[in-house]
């Protein structure tokens, strides 16, 4: 047997793992900007933010130390799009509370293009961005909706990101996170050239996958014909 053909099925596989875009399951479309009024979905979603919801005490102005704190619930997200709008509900089938309460996003996210990102974190309450363990942006308070700025430099892998918004009295209320990268127009984050979510695994298992059926082909390949080269009495 020729190993030309599984070396070229490695190749092709190999390629395809490097290449191919990291979309989630059939059934489960990513939306890079997805409907707003909504703080997320209580069901797990692949490639999102998770966020912890804290109940707090009221009067306060100052951001939470949500390690004091136990969260009464979760949600998802794939961008963070809550518009200025009247809020007087809870959020559904976790808590009916409309005032002072917070939420924490966590998750990791690449960059298509390394370099220089602006983020614009616009809250009603308070809003406060860290990346990577840096604050970016720092905007808690009790005010109307209000836009803030900061920037990060963004490299090639993933980066940890935390997106803490803080809601006091009622009866508005707003959290949007806008982000501009080094090339393209001002969007939603993740939509400024971000992708949430660290790549999938099964991507780095085909590459495991198609580098060893490579290198299995070389080594018969080689195999026999050092074999075929002694059974013509060759050196």
């Amino acid at each position: 047997m020729r190993p030309w053909p599984v070396l070229l099925l490695g190749l092709l596989c190999l390629t395809g793992c490097l290449r191919a875009p990291d979309h989630p399951p059939v059934g489960d479309p990513a939306q890079a900007q997805p409907a707003a009024e909504s703080f997320g979905a209580p069901a797990r979603m692949t490639r999102s933010l998770r966020g912890d919801i804290y109940l707090l005490p009221g009067g306060g102005d100052h951001p939470p130390d949500f390690r004091t704190l136990r969260p009464v619930g979760a949600v998802y997200v794939r961008a963070l799009n809550m518009p200025d709008q009247d809020w007087r509900t809870g959020l559904p089938g976790i808590t009916s509370r409309a005032e002072w309460f917070a939420l924490d996003y966590n998750g990791t996210f690449t960059a298509k293009t390394p370099g220089r990102y602006r983020f614009i974190p616009i809250g009603n309450d308070g809003s406060r961005l860290i990346i990577d363990g840096k604050v970016v942006v720092d905007d808690y308070g009790v005010h109307d909706a209000a836009t803030a700025t900061g920037e990060a430099d963004l490299g090639p892998g993933p980066h940890r990101l935390e997106a803490q918004y803080f809601h006091g009295p009622r009866e508005r209320l707003a959290f949007q996170l806008r982000c501009k990268g080094p090339t393209g127009p001002e969007a939603v984050f993740p939509g400024c050239g971000l992708d949430v979510g660290a790549p999938s695994l099964w991507r780095l298992w085909l590459w495991w996958v198609a580098a060893l059926a490579a290198l299995g082909a070389g080594v018969i390949w080689m195999t026999r014909r050092r074999l075929a080269l002694e059974a013509h009495g060759a050196p």
